[in-house]
This record gives structure tokens, sequence and C-alpha cells, in this order.
């Protein structure tokens, strides 16, 4: 008789209630896809992705202790990895045109046809050409640095960025597919399938910061910071770095909508998925009897949904974060060995409440994201005027 299968751990509480892989019991894997090599066939001249980075800086003394410095900063990725699904070629899709919620102008769509459905993929992996597929950052750094008398320091720094985002070639991804959803907006150049989705340009964002500490009397010593920096979007589930073709998110690309600091507003559609209700130049359901209600997007998208961005890189652009802090500290020697310090900071001292994080994805209606909207529903504001007290001991 064989009995159940055993534990890997016996010790209770070791795991959670339930059964299946992972759960301490030794067994198949109900994913069927694990221990499965996928057949890719790989180019004999594959080569491994890499990235030149350039920095060039120039310092110069103005007077003692006061120096000036510039830095140029340039990063250049090549030969990145291309995943081509040769059994579903590029005729295997059908364009359908359909209109943007936002503006009523046309908006491409293309769709899968069935017959390709379920066909067994026959994967290919080369390197991308950079034609079709680069990322390029260049940032400029202008900063002063002085150490002023009796122990004052002060550090000014001004810096401009720019990163441009390729991403054309529809490499494919945990769907296997060569989707050509991917190609709207993917040139942030404004080179590539313009057609599709025009990029007017990706803005210069730039940054400020001065710091500086000052000792009084007393031994007491007050700092000071300012800064006043775009607010770089973390909120990758729905930054433009969503590749259509993979369903998953390209570093490099999502560090660029991070690195530019822009919004974007997404929309997810399906085979049954509506207009929405308030879109005053979308098309209408003739045999609803609400007249507000939404025709049918694309009744034909058949290969599950896609994310369509519906508006071009650069167009919305993440707030500014103003932010002063300031700080006393006082430092005390109750013996040769000992030190004690107290330490009072108050961070956002005008309270500012810039909005940090907010929704990027269309939902039912549109008013939000028109140009008299309010944008996106906020997610995280920064934090509100704090106050720190701290007292450390050394001995």
């Amino acid at each position: 008789m064989v009995g159940a299968p055993t534990t890997a751990r016996q010790s209770s509480g070791c795991y959670a209630a339930g059964s299946g892989f992972g759960q301490g019991n030794i067994g198949a894997n109900p994913n069927p896809l694990f221990s499965i090599l996928q057949n890719r066939a790989l180019d004999p001249h594959f080569h491994r992705e890499y990235n030149l980075q350039y920095s060039l800086g120039v310092q110069h003394e103005l007077a003692r202790g006061v120096t000036v410095n510039f830095t140029w900063n340039r990063r250049a990725d090549y030969q990145q990895i291309l995943t081509l699904n040769n059994a579903v070629p590029a005729s295997a899709w059908t364009p359908v045109q359909i209109t943007n919620p936002l503006d009523g102008s046309p908006l491409t769509v293309f769709n899968l046809q069935p017959a390709f459905f379920g066909l067994t993929p026959q994967i290919y992996q080369t390197n991308g050409r950079r034609s079709a597929r680069s990322n390029t950052y260049n940032g400029f750094e202008t900063s002063v640095t002085a150490r002023l008398p009796r122990g004052a320091f002060v550090f000014a720094g001004w810096t401009i960025e720019h990163q441009v985002d390729r991403d054309c070639d529809m490499t494919a991804g945990t769907n296997l597919l060569n989707d050509p959803n991917s190609l709207r907006f993917c040139d942030w150049t404004g080179n590539l399938y313009q057609e599709l989705g025009k990029v007017p340009g990706i803005p210069y964002r730039n940054e400020f910061k001065i710091t500086g500490n000052v000792p009084l009397k007393w031994g007491v010593q007050m700092s000071a910071s300012l800064y006043a920096d775009p607010v770089y979007s973390t909120n990758f589930a729905t930054n433009l770095a969503f590749n259509n073709t993979t369903s998953i998110y390209s570093p490099a690309a999502y560090f660029a909508g991070q690195q530019n600091g822009l919004y974007v507003v997404n929309w997810s559609i399906t085979s049954t998925t509506r207009y929405p209700s308030d879109c005053a130049v979308c098309p209408k359901d003739p045999s609803a009897a609400d007249p507000s209600r939404g025709a049918i997007v694309d009744a034909g998208l058949k290969q599950g949904s896609e994310l369509i961005p519906l508006v071009a890189p650069g167009a919305r652009l993440t707030p500014r974060l103003n932010q002063l802090d300031i700080g006393l500290r006082k430092i005390f020697h109750p013996r040769e060995n000992m030190i004690l310090a107290a330490e009072g900071t108050i961070f956002n001292v005008i309270n500012s409440n810039t909005v940090l994080t907010e929704s990027e994805t269309l939902g039912t209606k549109v008013a939000p994201y028109l140009p008299e909207g309010i944008g996106g529903q906020p997610v995280q504001i920064s934090n509100p005027r704090m106050l720190r007290l701290s007292l450390q001991f050394k001995f």
C-alpha cells in the first residue's frame, strides 16, 4: 500500500493550510509549464547586450574653498535582445480603426486572425537593430560647493536630463506574439511609425537643490535643504514602459518614463469593452435603450486584452515637488569618550501636498483626462509637515 506523499518538513505551522506545490507536500507542480524547456532557436551570431556610459566633468576653483563643477553624462544601450515568433507573421494581423475617446481622433488597433490562434510557437532569439530599439540618456549637471569660514558649508546644484526610448521591433514575450499594437508611440524620437501615434517630442526635465549648514552660538548648528524636482513616477503598472507584445515592462523603457517624469493615459480594451458613456465624440450603441450607452470598441479583438496608450509621451508631465527642510543640532561631551547629539528637524516646512502618484488608466469616464479635467485620481501625495526629534549617544 502506498501512503500519502510525505511532507518536506513536518514542523507544525511551517506551511499554510491547503494542498498544492510549495505548501509542504511533495508532488507534481500544478503549473503546466514547470520544467518544460521552450523550443527556442538562437541566432548563431547572437551577442550579449551591452551599454556604453560616458562622463565628462570640469571643476574650477573660483575662490578659496569655493568650486564650480560641470558634468555631462550619457548612456546608450546596444544589441538588446529580440525574440521573434516566426509562426505568426505580420500578415496575421488585421488593422481596425477605432476612436480615441479623449479627442475623437482615429486610432488603429490590430486584431489577430483566428487562423493563427494556438499555433505552436517558432521562437527565434537574436539581437535587435539599434535603428528599431534603443535607449539613450543625456544629463547635464552644474553645481557650486562652498566651504566658508567658521565651518559653514553650502552646496547648490542644478541638473537637466533627457532620455529617449525606441521600442519598435515588436519583440515577443510571455504571450509569444509579435504584436503590432506595441508600435503606437514606440519611437520617442518621432521617426518610426508616426502614423500609428505621433510623438511630438520628449521634453527635458530639470532638478534644483540647495543645502547648507551654518554654526550658530553655543555650539548649535543649523541646516537647511531646499529642492525642486519633477515627480518621477514609480507607478510602473500604468507606465509607458508597458509593452503590448510582451504584457510586461521593459526596465529600460520604464526607466525612461520615470527619468523624464511622464504621465500617460492607458486604455485596457477587450472584445466586450464599450466606449465611455460621457464621451461626446465616441460612437453610440444604436440598439441600446439608453442613448448614452457607448458602442463596443472592437468586437474582433479576440487575442485577449490590449493596453492602448491614448496620449503621446511627453503630453502629460508629472508635477514638481518643492520642499524645504530645516534642522537644528547640538553636540554635548559629558565625558572625554562620550558624545551626545540632540537634533530636531522639520520636514516639508511649506507643507507641500504635491501628488506623487495618480491613476493613469481610463475607466468608464473620460472627463478626468480631458484638457480641462483634473487628471487621474490621486493615489499618493507627499508627506505633510513633520517634526522629528532624535537623541544619539556614542561611547
